[in-house]
């Protein structure tokens, strides 16, 4: 039988049960006011008996009230009889000790009822639909309720026992011998009882349904209810059509609004997620939505099961939808195939596991609204073979995809060479579970790992460790000290600082550049306001960026100022110069700005714009004839700035014409992953072959010399991203500095030693504060210093001076920067001293 057909008679099945079950659980035991009545007498009264003939033998044409009236004295005294064993049997499980055999004698009371009450209710359903549409039909459905009420409180009221039951005999009730195979039996029956007396039930409401729509204010609330679920449903509607629509106008709507590439990437993939679960999410709010709609209506039998199983059937679909789209992206993430064929197998598969989950949930509910008995626990022995078939089943679909994998990853060892030479025999499926459990240990390590370095703190608090006990290593070892001069010219030139245009040196790091060409093509098209600022440290790439600006639709010019200009006139004179624009000696902004704005259209990228001004009085002037320049002429003239982090929350701070910069990106420090990748690649460009036994600081009984060098030189990387900050020219700039060469021609990796920041502080303040205006600068000239410390000259040189021995700052066409080896130490150390702008 197929899954398809089981599942669908489960759910006829669960329907008749379900819409039923309320009556089974939901019902107290009737009090019964007199006392309770032995046994024995119960059972030969024959008070029962005489209203069960007589309901029996009543004429089908007889409707007057006086002949009703004994049989309804029958019906009574039976109720009573009924109620008092009932009475009497939960009296005595109240009474009993749990676990004792008095408890077993009782059940088997109980079950003796419960068997007599069936045949009495088969009987009374058998006449009752002989009897369908006579006068008397009344009454014979009176004698059906009360029976079919009386099964429900035995079933109830065992329930309540199973706890109590012993050892011994709840085993024998749940085996496959005599007393288990007459329970399977007896739950069959009240299965099937139920479902005919639920079905009469609902007849016999129906031959009521005259009666009640002659009650106006009864049918006034089923209208107001049936005009309500109209409006429910007909809303669903309407929002089922328009809800894609509505998701990408709020899509568009939150990346206009987010500035950084992260949070548009992280929006971007919530909205994917809302796209997944949107159409089965509306679903399952349209089914509480129409529960609250019904009313107490939806507390009905059929009803009620009707949308417990839609709601099932929802939850399944988005289960579905929700896992599939989880496997997809985790092999995106992890760099594993995902073909359509491999996309198909996945869903297939997920499709297959839930089947199979969703059929045994129904029929273990089922079964437990029987009572707990011989079904419920055969369900249980054998759910767990048929997941295991199920998961077997699979395993061998995904069998190839599974070994290609593991060889993959583990390309030698014992099991590799047997699912290698067993890959086209067929005893090669006994070995594909060993594949299975080997990769999902690995994946649940892989994802455990990368949770856990997901969380910066926990990479910098491993990285600390490591530098920790490296520092103690090198202690006794020694720290790098050779000269970057005595290694290889190809290992030199491999880990050079310069900005890196193209080859195989670039590692590919541009966010926000495909915002800005999006920029880019608006303004070309439509001449918006064209102006763009990109910030960031020193050496974190701005440079790098800029020079990935490449455009055959778009003339771009590249200028640099070189040296800091302070006069507006001395500035307009230098961009037309720069920009080859023919004006006057005198030139201002707008003589300049009507030029370019009768010029060609063009790009034009500024590089170290952090030189339009200087933190002085009157040190903005340049700056603010920039500011209109840019806006006079960034119709026609698209303005690419890039400008010092430090120099940029300066200025944003101090001057309002910084708004004038329409568009900003701000380039942050990388990754972990990215420092590692840039490491790897320049290392693969020089190469040089790297020892990192120096800096290996577990040496593992078991572990292979290789794999401990693997892994020294991955929290090498992680050593190098923490004290850089992920600043890539500082990475690449102390990994350089942790190189010895050795005899044998290959390079040995030691711990760089990082510079000393008392150094720094035995300037005092002032000296604080002449590295400070360096850094907020980038670079100065002595002259400028000068102002903007307000220190006089010999002062200024005592303290450059200092600096230029320790080397903590260089000297290059008179301009003054903190040198790449202590520009990590200074800027921490005036962060601590509040002297940075933030």
């Amino acid at each position: 039988m197929k899954p398809t057909h089981l599942l669908f008679r489960s759910i006829v099945l669960a329907v008749s049960v379900i819409g039923t079950a309320p009556l089974a659980f939901g019902d107290e035991l009737t009090p019964v006011p007199e006392a309770a009545l032995p046994p024995v007498a119960v059972a030969t009264a024959p008070a029962p008996v005489a209203a069960e003939a007589a309901v029996a033998t009543a004429p089908a044409a007889e409707t007057a009230a006086p002949s009703l009236a004994p049989a309804t004295t029958d019906l009574e005294i039976m109720q009573a009889a009924i109620d008092r064993r009932i009475q009497f049997l939960a009296d005595r499980l109240a009474a009993a000790a749990p676990g004792t055999a008095e408890v077993d004698e009782i059940d088997r009371d109980l079950l003796t009822a419960l068997d007599r009450e069936q045949a009495r209710l088969g009987d009374a359903l058998t006449r009752f639909e002989e009897a369908s549409g006579t006068g008397d039909s009344d009454l014979r459905w009176r004698a059906v309720e009360m029976h079919g009420t009386a099964i429900l409180r035995l079933m109830q009221l065992r329930m309540a026992a199973l706890d109590a039951f012993t050892e011994e005999h709840r085993r024998a009730l749940v085996s496959l011998g005599r007393d288990g195979l007459h329970q399977a039996a007896r739950e069959a029956r009240t299965a099937i009882l139920l479902a005919r007396y639920h079905l009469v039930s609902r007849r016999h409401s129906i031959d009521e349904l005259p009666r009640m729509t002659r009650d106006l204010f009864r049918v006034g609330a089923a209208l107001s209810r049936l005009l309500l679920v109209t409006a429910v449903l007909a809303c669903a509607l309407w929002v089922r059509g328009r809800w894609r629509i509505w998701l990408e106008k709020l899509r568009n709507s939150t990346f206009r609004s987010l500035a950084t590439v992260g949070s548009k990437r992280r929006a971007q993939r919530l909205f994917r997620w809302g796209e997944t679960i949107g159409g089965w999410t509306l679903f399952l709010i349209t089914l509480a939505a129409l529960r609250w709609a019904l009313g107490p209506a939806a507390q009905a039998g059929e009803i009620n099961a009707l949308l417990t199983l839609l709601a099932v059937f929802g939850i399944y679909r988005l289960t579905i939808d929700v896992v599939a789209t989880a496997f997809v992206n985790a092999a995106v993430h992890y760099g594993l195939e995902t073909t359509d064929d491999r996309r198909t197998m996945l869903l297939r598969s997920i499709r297959l596991v839930l089947r199979v989950a969703t059929m045994l949930v129904l029929i273990h509910l089922v079964s437990r609204a029987l009572g707990q008995g011989f079904m419920a626990t055969m369900i249980v022995k054998f759910s767990s073979l048929v997941v295991l078939a199920a998961v077997l089943v699979e395993l061998f679909r995904w069998r190839g995809v599974m070994v290609d994998t593991f060889l993959r990853l583990q390309p030698k060892g014992r099991l590799a060479d047997a699912l290698r030479a067993s890959q086209s025999r067929w005893f090669g499926a006994l070995l594909a579970p060993a594949a299975f459990v080997w990769l999902a240990g690995h994946g649940a390590a892989t994802v455990a790992r990368e949770f856990a370095l997901g969380f910066e703190q926990t990479q910098k608090a491993l990285a600390f460790v490591f530098r920790q006990r490296v520092e103690r290593q090198a202690a006794k070892l020694g720290y790098a000290e050779g000269d970057v001069a005595e290694l290889p010219k190809e290992l030199i030139e491999a880990f050079r600082e310069d900005p890196i245009e193209s080859g195989p040196l670039v590692v590919s790091n541009f966010p926000g550049i495909s915002e800005l060409h999006e920029i880019l093509t608006a303004w070309r098209e439509s001449g918006a306001r064209g102006s763009y600022l990109l910030t960031g440290e020193r050496g974190v790439g701005k440079t790098s960026w800029l020079n990935q600006i490449r455009r055959d639709d778009l003339e771009i010019q590249r200028i640099l100022l070189g040296r800091r200009v302070t006069d507006p006139t001395d500035l307009c004179g230098r961009l037309a110069e720069l920009l080859e624009v023919n004006v006057g000696p005198e030139t201002g902004p707008r003589e300049l700005g009507r030029e370019l704005c009768n010029g060609p259209r063009r790009v034009v990228v500024l590089d170290m714009a952090q030189h339009l001004f200087l933190t002085d009085v009157g040190g903005y002037e340049a700056f603010k004839a920039f500011a209109t320049l840019v806006n006079r002429t960034c119709n026609n003239v698209f303005w690419l700035c890039s400008m010092s982090a430090y120099a940029w929350h300066h200025l944003r701070a101090v001057r309002p014409d910084a708004t004038v910069f329409r568009s900003r990106r701000h380039l942050t420090g990388w990754s972990e992953e990215q420092i590692a990748e840039l490491i790897r690649a320049r290392c693969a460009a020089s190469g040089v072959q790297f020892n990192y036994a120096d800096v290996v600081v577990d040496r593992l009984e078991g572990v292979s010399v290789s794999s401990s060098l693997i892994e020294t030189a991955d929290a090498y990387s992680r050593l190098l991203w923490d004290y850089s900050d992920g600043n890539p020219r500082a990475a690449l700039h102390f990994f350089l500095r942790s190189l010895d060469p050795e005899r044998s021609g290959r390079i040995r990796v030691r711990l760089f030693k990082a510079p000393d920041v008392a150094l720094l502080e035995d300037g005092g303040q002032d000296g604080l504060f002449v590295l400070a205006a360096i850094v907020t600068h980038e670079s100065i000239s002595l002259d400028d210093l000068i102002e903007v410390t307000r220190f006089d000259r010999s002062q200024c040189f005592i303290h450059l001076d200092r600096l230029l021995e320790v080397g903590a700052i260089t000297l290059d066409n008179e301009m003054y920067r903190v040198s790449t080896t202590w520009h990590r130490a200074a800027v921490r150390l005036l962060r601590r001293r509040n002297l940075l702008p933030a």
